[in-house]
């Protein structure tokens, strides 16, 4: 009887776990944690998605667009408590996406913009 060895040559490719996050900003601890090889090291493809605004942020979230969101709290508690909304505040992870308040000059005190126009991301977050 004769045997005859055959190799197969097939090229095996991996793909690492796709992650989808979204944020203002890309936060220090992501950019460090990228830098470091942190999400390489555990199989995943981190793709950091810069949001527009709170709005889209969030829809994205609860749609399934986003595998994960760092944002400003408002908008979470908004959905959560005026919305009924399904979110879930894992916690505060670094300094944030660096949110001010900025004014002309002579407003020199949160009370006086009372009343005034203001400028916001998103008319509807955050609010009660």
């Amino acid at each position: 009887m004769l045997f005859h060895t055959i190799l197969l040559c097939i090229p095996v490719t991996y793909a690492a776990t796709l992650f989808n996050y979204g944020a203002f900003t890309q936060t220090a601890t992501y950019s460090i944690a990228n830098q470091l090889g942190f999400f390489t090291a555990y199989d995943l493809n981190v793709v950091y998605n810069q949001v527009p605004n709170s709005t889209f942020a969030y829809n994205q979230v609860l749609n399934g667009g986003y595998d994960l969101l760092t944002g400003t709290i408002d908008n979470a508690v908004n959905l959560r408590f005026n919305s009924q909304r399904n979110v879930t505040v894992l916690g505060q992870l670094d300094q944030g996406p660096d949110l001010v308040l900025a004014s002309i000059p002579s407003i020199t005190t949160v009370e006086q913009l009372r009343g005034k126009p203001l400028i916001v991301d998103s008319p509807v977050s955050g609010k009660h």
